[in-house]
């Protein structure tokens, strides 16, 4: 549970450009110079043992991202599930895919809204108005 905490405040401190506090908590996590660590990461998740959290953590590393907030839907966990909505429909909009990207985002937004997340809001609002 920690280390999903951690990898947590790692992504949010990176959406806020503060990149020395998300190495210092992927530094927690395992020692790397970079945040590149994504092979890391993936060899620490595979060698735990079974869970749910780790499924979903894997298709994240993997980049499938609607499969991971799907695993995370089924837990529940609303918070990550919107977390990989977002970078779904990130990724999907910038590969190209504008339609099943928003229809990420849109999930995503609708999470975030009822919690009164307005960073996120912001930040997913702006995306769809700069791909439009």
């Amino acid at each position: 549970m920690l280390a999903a905490v951690a990898a947590v405040s790692a992504g949010n401190y990176a959406e806020l450009g503060r990149w020395d506090d998300a190495r210092r908590l992927v530094h927690e996590l395992i020692p790397a110079e970079h945040l590149g660590v994504r092979e890391e990461l993936r060899a620490i998740v595979a060698t735990a043992p079974p869970k749910a959290w780790n499924d979903a953590s894997l298709l994240s590393l993997d980049l499938d991202f609607r499969g991971a907030a799907e695993a995370f839907a089924a837990m529940p966990s609303p918070t990550l599930e919107a977390w990989q909505r977002r970078s779904a429909g990130i990724h999907l909009i910038e590969a190209g895919r504008r339609a099943e990207g928003e229809v990420e985002l849109a999930k995503a937004l609708s999470f975030y809204r009822t919690v009164g997340a307005t960073f996120f809001i912001q930040r997913a609002e702006a995306l769809l108005a700069k791909s439009a």
